[in-house]
């Protein structure tokens, strides 16, 4: 039926007088072809043209945005229309808009490169996945640098841009510190100090100091009390302690400060300390030898001033120290070795310092 045949009935039926049905009937037939009409504007077709052309009916066809229809660039799958693929093969593109099948021969390259640019060789394919498991990855991406670790080991900077390790140290009794230069962490045994108190211990029978001596000062009323070193030309004197070594310290060296001053008016000169360790276990006979004297001098500042003397070097108790053990300690003025003062010396406190081996004392 053409798009008129309506007309042609509406018009046939007015020279015959239709009744209101009859009009109803050919007005609704009208409508209907009117709606069919516009259905067909708007399908896609191979019979007919509407909105969108007719198609020529060819399944490998496709409508451009033209109005044409044509078969898209390349015969298969992909940017480019690589064709060819085989099960396990690998879609590869090779330049702009354009692939290549790769199948058989296909490697991984394991190095990550910062050339944006490079292009994969023939059979080979750059895959960051397998470089990330092979591969250093270095601090500037993410990663640590380094190719192996163990079990406790502590990673730290150790430079710019640069992770280093440190190894568990096996002893759970040592702490971690920095060590000297402040560069690198490391794991140390505690140092721990013991005071010897000025005003404390007792002179030695032989060869003994000047006694125990309280100076008060005259402004505040701050009074100070220690022994007392007379100078003397003729031979050492000295002053004795004895304490029972904490159960953690190792039995190594340790180190003395001397903490003094003097009352002398117009003292000057150097005062020479030295100091002496003997360590006594359950059952050793005491009437042994002192270990050797180690010795710091210090000089006088000015009268009834505090001085702290430098610490000496490392001092070997005589016998076998260990925790636990009875030390004796014996400090001198050493006129013999650098004491150039004719001022008395008055010892208030020597603080030593020794190395644990636990962090408990018990």
């Amino acid at each position: 039926m053409a798009w008129y045949d309506p007309i042609t009935t509406i018009i046939n039926l007015i020279s015959k007088k239709p009744t209101p049905p009859q009009w109803y009937a050919a007005l609704q037939a009208y409508i209907d072809k009117i709606e069919l009409m516009c259905l067909d504007l708007v399908e896609v077709s191979t019979t007919h043209r509407g909105l969108v052309p007719k198609l020529d009916g060819n399944a490998t066809h496709f409508l451009r945005s033209d109005g044409t229809q044509a078969v898209p660039a390349g015969t298969g799958i992909g940017l480019g229309g690589a064709s060819g693929a085989v099960d396990g093969a690998i879609l590869l593109a090779d330049g702009e808009n354009t692939d290549t099948i790769k199948g058989s021969g296909i490697t991984i390259e394991t190095s990550l490169t910062d050339d944006d640019t490079k292009s994969p060789t023939s059979g080979a394919v750059y895959s960051a996945v397998a470089a990330v498991a092979t591969e250093t990855i270095p601090v500037t991406r993410g990663g640590t640098g380094l190719t192996t670790i163990t079990a406790g080991d502590l990673l730290y900077g150790d430079g710019a841009n640069s992770i280093g390790k440190l190894a568990a140290s096996g002893n759970g009794s040592k702490a971690l510190v920095m060590n000297s230069g402040a560069t690198t962490p490391e794991y140390k045994h505690a140092v721990r100090t013991l005071i010897l108190s000025g005003a404390g211990g007792y002179p030695a029978t032989t060869l003994p100091d000047a006694g125990f001596l309280t100076v008060e000062m005259t402004t505040n009323d701050v009074d100070v009390r220690g022994t007392k070193f007379a100078h003397s030309a003729a031979a050492l004197s000295y002053h004795v302690w004895a304490t029972p070594m904490p159960e953690n310290y190792n039995g190594g060296t340790m180190t003395a400060q001397f903490f003094w001053t003097t009352n002398t008016a117009g003292g000057t000169g150097n005062i020479r300390w030295q100091i002496q360790m003997l360590s006594r276990a359950d059952d050793e006979a005491l009437d042994a030898a002192w270990g050797t004297a180690v010795g710091v001098t210090d000089t006088i500042l000015a009268v009834n001033d505090q001085h702290i003397s430098t610490a000496t070097a490392a001092i070997t108790p005589a016998g076998t120290p260990a925790g636990g053990e009875m030390m004796y300690f014996r400090v001198a003025r050493d006129f013999a070795n650098g004491d150039t003062s004719t001022a008395d010396a008055i010892l208030l406190a020597v603080r030593l310092a020794y190395t644990t081996d636990n962090y408990s004392d018990e």
